[in-house]
């Protein structure tokens, strides 16, 4: 008797075992890249932020002696003025 049924879905040759073998694989692959995908942008993160970090020290290394000194000096006038109108204050009442 010669075999003429259907494939036997068993042996991954029939339709409905290789459609669900290749979804399976499928899946498989779409984890694998959306770990990667996770992984590159948490690498990517960590760069920007190293990169935000290099910023903010090259701007602190940016303050000259001199404008520090500007900034006392700007610090020291404002205190000044604030001394005076105090004075003022005192004086009118």
């Amino acid at each position: 008797m010669e075999d003429t049924a259907l494939p036997d879905p068993s042996n991954g040759t029939g339709t409905d075992g290789s459609q669900s073998d290749q979804q399976a694989i499928m899946m498989q692959q779409i984890e694998k890249m959306a770990e990667e995908l996770a992984k590159l942008q948490k690498k990517e993160e960590l760069r920007e932020a190293r990169r935000q970090n290099a910023k903010r020290v090259s701007q602190k290394e940016k303050r000259t002696p001199l404008m520090m000194k500007r900034k006392r000096s700007l610090r020291d006038q404002l205190k000044e003025k604030r001394k005076i109108r105090q004075v003022e204050a005192l004086s009118l009442t």
